[in-house]
């Protein structure tokens, strides 16, 4: 709860989430006691985070609150190749991988980004381990070679299921990943980050964002929002509404009087311009007070 309220004063509207299915669940309740949801934030994390297993209880009932705010997630997953050999291949001998007594199979389109992840790690420790023994010569579980068989794990490179697969100098994957969007219950790609860290989003996808909209939100501080009561809603929209109708009428009382001799001296294409300047000042009172009244509806829920 402190947390939230930190985020909450420091007035970020998009937030980075990292975490397990429990700690998001926590997340989420702190989050709408603090208003943190909805349309103007967005949530950004990992793929885990968009999961079923987020908003069901354990009778597989829906948490609607959780529901709803898992809805719009943004987040990345592990690129896979899906049209490469490699990848094919590597899905074939998935599915026919022995699961469990009830499923003996697994189908394709269960196989988890994460998995994919690891298989292209265990391929590296295996190419380096390779190399060492059949090439060098060498035992790498040695202390004397530990040093070497990291210097050459670092320089590893193939091609695995996620592409080319390679670590810089700190051991850190040089991967692409997908950007992702969760809408209505399925991840959707929206786009890709590649190597060189360029971002693609893919034109014809639409995105959701937290709160179910398509409205963009801008990580700026939102403006404080004033407490509009009911009763202030309806005087100042009254007021908006009385001060337009005399306007209107002072309006019609120049024109028909235009040729008197003090609005002849005044202009009377001046004041009509006036009143009219007034009357667009007296509408804009409209919006912007139904837009604080709808914030403050949220803040106190």
């Amino acid at each position: 709860m402190t947390q939230m309220k930190a985020i909450k004063q420091c007035q970020a509207q998009i937030i980075l989430f990292f975490g397990t299915i429990d700690d998001q669940q926590v997340v989420i309740n702190n989050s709408l006691i603090e208003g943190l949801t909805g349309p103007g934030y967005q949530w950004i994390g990992i793929h885990e985070s968009m999961n079923k297993a987020l908003y069901l209880d354990s009778t597989g009932q829906t948490i609607q609150h959780y529901y709803q705010w898992s809805q719009g997630f943004i987040g990345l997953q592990n690129f896979a190749d899906v049209n490469s050999s490699v990848y094919k291949e590597y899905a074939k001998r998935w599915s026919t991988a022995p699961y469990d007594p009830e499923t003996s199979t697994v189908v394709r389109d269960s196989i988890s980004p994460i998995a994919n992840f690891a298989y292209d790690a265990c391929f590296m420790f295996a190419h380096a381990l390779h190399y060492m023994i059949e090439v060098l010569n060498l035992d790498p579980t040695q202390m004397e070679n530990r040093e070497l068989y990291l210097a050459i794990l670092k320089n590893v490179t193939f091609v695995g299921v996620s592409g080319n697969v390679s670590v810089d100098q700190n051991g850190d994957c040089l991967a692409s990943f997908d950007i992702v969007n969760f809408q209505h219950d399925r991840i959707v790609k929206i786009g890709s980050i590649t190597l060189d860290g360029q971002v693609n989003y893919l034109p014809h996808v639409k995105i959701m964002y937290t709160g179910g909209t398509e409205t963009k939100p801008l990580d700026l501080p939102m403006r404080p929002v004033i407490k509009i009561y009911r009763s202030t809603l309806i005087g100042m929209i009254g007021g908006s509404i009385t001060c337009t109708m005399l306007c209107l009428a002072l309006i019609t009382f120049t024109c028909y009087f235009n040729q008197h001799p003090v609005i002849k001296a005044s202009s009377s294409t001046f004041l009509v311009l006036m009143l009219i300047g007034v009357i667009n000042l007296a509408i804009s009172i409209v919006p912007r007070t139904l837009e604080n009244y709808h914030q403050s509806s949220l803040e106190h829920y």
